[in-house]
């Protein structure tokens, strides 16, 4: 399995390696045009998913590469790619109202988690 890390930052300031070891994977730092850098990716056809930890700058008009969280999310959607984390629906979501969503896509990660290393097991 091929990893997209998506992050807002640079490679050197946050060291995923402790996390995935033994998977092979491709740090990327994300900037705006955000689309643009998906469409670049994908063009790619490298990546089983893409690891969403990117939390969005605030936009101000000193930063050229500032882009919202959702502007990510959005992206990956539209271009029905796999990947990690909330989706738009919940993002745009009233606080309390994120609870009940939240606790079904976290049971349903563990299962898609456990899943994966059963088979990747029975492969070594």
């Amino acid at each position: 399995m091929r990893i997209c890390v998506l992050s807002d930052e640079e490679k050197e300031d946050f060291d995923v390696s402790p996390y995935l070891k033994g998977f092979d994977y491709e740090f990327v730092t994300m900037r705006k045009p955000v689309m643009d850098v998906l469409k670049a990716l994908k063009a790619r056809n490298e990546f089983d998913i893409y690891l969403n930890v990117c939390e969005g700058y605030e936009l101000d008009d000193e930063d050229e590469n500032g882009y919202e969280a959702i502007e990510v999310v959005k992206a990956l959607e539209e271009l029905n790619l796999p990947f990690t984390g909330a989706n738009s629906s919940l993002l745009t979501r009233p606080g309390r109202k994120c609870k009940p969503p939240l606790t079904h896509m976290a049971l349903g990660l563990q299962r898609a988690i456990a899943s994966s290393l059963r088979r990747r097991r029975k492969s070594l």
